[in-house]
């Protein structure tokens, strides 16, 4: 019998911030293992809006994003936020880190990060991990919202949103759920 689908699965997005390449190829062999394939990598972007990790991670820093192509429950964004802290730790060097690891979600309205830093914006979700809408959809449009990172206000990581949602909604299309 086929599985059943829900129309609330959404689409399992993983930020990476990083200073080297070197790691990447592994980070994908764990994210693969854990969540399947990877059916979209962004480019890699310089991550300059921001010295939050400069002290602990050095400079220039770069941002990438990776989709995949199963699609998640989104109360499963706590578990994968506790299991991506412990592979940050894999790649740590004394209280350095080489990655900074966040995952987040596409669903049909909006992109959320998981976050282990509270904000008033922020919704608990249990285990020291909140939600946090940075993008909604509105108008054909990703939207900032006040308190939306300064990287992602610009429009730099945009086009590969809307290809992350054009495979979403196919996926959603191809089981009857849109």
């Amino acid at each position: 019998m086929a599985e059943r689908v829900s129309a609330d699965l959404v689409k399992l997005i993983i930020s990476v911030l990083f200073k080297e390449d070197r790691y990447l190829k592994e980070l994908e062999d764990i994210l693969i293992s854990h969540y399947g394939n990877i059916d979209l990598i962004s480019q890699k972007y310089e991550f300059e809006k921001c010295n939050y990790y400069k002290k602990e991670m050095g400079s220039p820093l770069f941002r990438i994003f990776y989709s995949f192509e199963n699609l998640i429950n989104p109360a499963d964004i706590v578990g994968i936020r506790c299991f991506t802290e412990t592979v940050e730790n894999i790649f740590k060097e004394g209280n350095k880190r080489h990655l900074n690891i966040d995952p987040g979600y596409i669903d049909y309205g909006k992109f959320v990060l998981a976050s282990a830093k509270y904000g008033t914006q922020k919704i608990y979700l249990g285990k020291g991990v909140y939600a946090d809408i940075i993008l909604y959809f509105y108008k054909k449009k990703f939207m900032p919202l006040i308190w939306t990172f300064p990287d992602f206000k610009e429009d730099r990581y945009y086009e590969f949103f809307y290809k992350v949602r054009d495979i979403y909604k196919k996926q959603l299309k191809r089981f009857k759920l849109l």
